[in-house]
């Protein structure tokens, strides 16, 4: 009786043994699936931040781009006023050829020629300042953007 009590009781741990290992096995499988689960959302997680980053950088090398578009345009259009502008004040001073007697101009003449270059070179100091100073602005736009 005592033989089949002892195999009553090895059998009766192999099945306890047997249960423990299979909730073990139960509870690492439901471990493992829990940690793909987590390791799942943190890869889509990278996945959107990266997609964002690739986003904002492709977003900044465009407006980096409009920037560089809108700085040469105002350079065009400054150089082209500065032409018209400059055409019209040596029209103004230059010597007719069909002159050939040198005519006195007159004070008021004078005056009014001296106002007028007076005013072309303050005109042109004003737009080179206006166009240096907004050349700074949108530079300093752009690198606080690039700071952000």
């Amino acid at each position: 009786m005592n033989e089949i009590q002892e195999n009553f009781d090895v059998g009766m741990e192999k099945a306890s043994l047997m249960a423990n290992l299979g909730g073990l096995d139960d509870a690492l499988h439901k471990a493992l699936a829990e940690d793909e689960a987590l390791q799942e959302k943190r890869n889509a997680e990278k996945r959107a931040l990266l997609l964002a980053r690739r986003r904002n950088k492709n977003k900044q090398k465009k407006e980096e781009d409009n920037l560089k578009d809108q700085i040469e345009l105002i350079k065009i259009e400054e150089e082209e006023k500065e032409k018209i502008s400059e055409k019209y004040i040596k029209d103004l001073f230059k010597k007719r050829e069909g002159d050939t007697t040198a005519r006195k101009l007159s004070d008021e003449e004078r005056e009014k020629r001296l106002q007028v270059l007076n005013e072309y070179l303050s005109d042109q100091f004003l737009e080179r300042s206006a166009g240096l100073m907004g050349k700074q602005f949108t530079e300093k736009e752009q690198m606080l953007k690039l700071t952000n």
